[in-house]
């Protein structure tokens, strides 16, 4: 059995850099394509198709120079993006945001921007003939409640965030928590879960004593799609199983269907945040 060498670049989401580079054994995948789309509100179309890399051969992201771009990059695939039954042609345009290192190599020409609530499905076809399509739709926005900072005697202070979910259904999601101070950003938790366990639909997470005078706290809840949820939660299992020497690492979750060839995400989501600035006192 071959192992293959996957990436995913998780670039989407948010604008401090908080990209991941993932490593996953997977068996006999040839010539393989990986398809990433993260879909928000108030934002247009990007995609990302990349290639399965053999596991000999070594992808070293700080090596990695824009101009040697089109050795990760899958083009010339032909699409269709359907927003609530309306059709867009998908455009192979290159889109390379230098501040946060995020890269996108397909989008459309119109001037779409997503909502809540909307429908999204693509059917691409690659230059091999190879076909898939994928669906999702757009979660709604689920507010931050409030984010509590509690400061013990050192003036050193933990969070405390609150949400309210819709407790007469499942809700899935993921946590992001952290701070940035001198240009530096620390993530402390990055996690997904559902609301099964809400107190009538009100969740509280807390962290650790982590912030220090003049930090800068973010917290984010992402409303995700279920698909999402069960993406990342095939991710994080197989992080676990690669630093587990005796753990086998599994099948990550795809929701892009058609073709063995082809593995992926297309999902929507929707982020609340709050960032607040540690005070002196």
């Amino acid at each position: 059995m071959k192992q293959q060498h996957l990436i995913f670049i998780l670039f989407v989401i948010f604008s401090c850099s908080l990209e991941k580079e993932i490593e996953i054994d997977l068996p006999d995948f040839e010539n393989g394509y990986v398809v990433e789309a993260y879909l928000q509100p108030n934002q247009s179309f990007e995609m990302l198709i990349t290639r399965t890399y053999p596991f000999y051969e070594v992808f070293d992201s700080n090596l990695f120079k824009v101009e040697n771009i089109n050795e990760l990059l899958v083009n010339n695939v032909e699409g269709i993006l359907k927003v609530n039954g309306t059709s867009y042609v998908i455009d192979n345009k290159l889109i390379f945001k230098p501040d946060n290192f995020v890269i996108h190599n397909y989008t459309t020409s119109n001037n779409i921007t997503f909502k809540e609530g909307d429908t999204i499905s693509i059917e691409l076809t690659f230059e091999d003939g190879t076909e898939i399509e994928a669906h999702t739709y757009i979660p709604s926005i689920t507010p931050i409640d409030s984010v509590v900072l509690i400061c013990n005697e050192e003036n050193i202070g933990r969070e405390l965030t609150y949400i309210t979910t819709d407790s007469t259904s499942v809700q899935y999601y993921r946590r992001i928590i952290g701070k940035r101070n001198e240009s530096k950003t620390y993530t402390f938790q990055d996690f997904p879960f559902d609301n099964d366990l809400s107190d009538g639909g009100k969740m509280v997470f807390g962290s650790g004593y982590d912030y220090y005078p003049k930090d800068t706290l973010y917290s984010r809840i992402i409303h995700i799609t279920e698909d999402y949820y069960l993406f990342l939660q095939s991710v994080n299992g197989n992080i676990s199983a690669n630093i587990q020497p005796l753990s086998q690492p599994g099948k990550i979750y795809s929701n892009v269907n058609g073709s063995d060839k082809v593995t992926g995400i297309f999902t929507g989501l929707a982020k609340s945040e709050v960032v607040k600035i540690i005070s002196e006192k």
